[in-house]
């Protein structure tokens, strides 16, 4: 059990009897049982106290620690943090896409850095994130790809190119299927 310990008079006590009383014990306990959950409110309440102490697992925790996104009935489901990013600047990715899952779409702007510090999730999309959108566009019938998408697509490529950037002659050898702008 957890117990405010400022409560009681003796800490030591507390301790005897198995309370955890201390900060890093806390929350490595709601750490390692936000898997047990499935209730939205629970887990975002349990993630901002994490947030509040700035908690990073250490490496010998040895948890699988997984990110909670939220459906519009407080259920969800959980995602390894790999398929996660913070943000999408250029609104490209949707849930529907199934590539990854932009949290600033699901949490508050204060919650964001505990996914960045405590579950290593990347800020943006990677460029495999990119490709592996394109990937779906290429296969999708009736998904209507906007002029707008195709573009910013590009602007990423183009504005982060380099050596490793080769790898898209590989992954990109079709057009999007696209109605509206004549591609098939």
């Amino acid at each position: 059990p957890c117990i405010d310990h400022t409560f009681y008079a003796n800490k030591d006590v507390l301790k005897l009897i198995g309370a955890k009383t201390e900060v890093e014990d806390v929350c490595m306990l709601l750490c390692g049982t936000l898997a047990l959950h499935d209730n939205s409110r629970v887990i975002i309440r349990i993630y901002n106290f994490l947030n509040k102490f700035k908690w990073k697992p250490t490496i010998e925790d040895g948890y699988g620690f997984e990110v909670w996104i939220p459906r519009n009935d407080d259920s969800g489901e959980w995602v390894k943090p790999q398929f996660c990013r913070l943000h999408d600047t250029l609104n490209l990715f949707s849930p529907a896409d199934n590539i990854i899952h932009v949290l600033d779409k699901y949490y508050e702007t204060s919650l964001l850095q505990l996914f960045s510090f405590t579950f290593g999730v990347p800020e943006f999309p990677l460029l495999n994130d990119y490709l592996a959108l394109w990937n779906r566009w290429e296969v999708i019938e009736h998904l209507e790809v906007t002029p707008a998408e195709c573009r910013s697509f590009w602007e990423y490529i183009s504005s982060n190119w380099d050596s490793n950037t080769d790898v898209i002659k590989e992954r990109i050898v079709k057009l999007p299927v696209s109605a509206g702008m004549g591609f098939t």
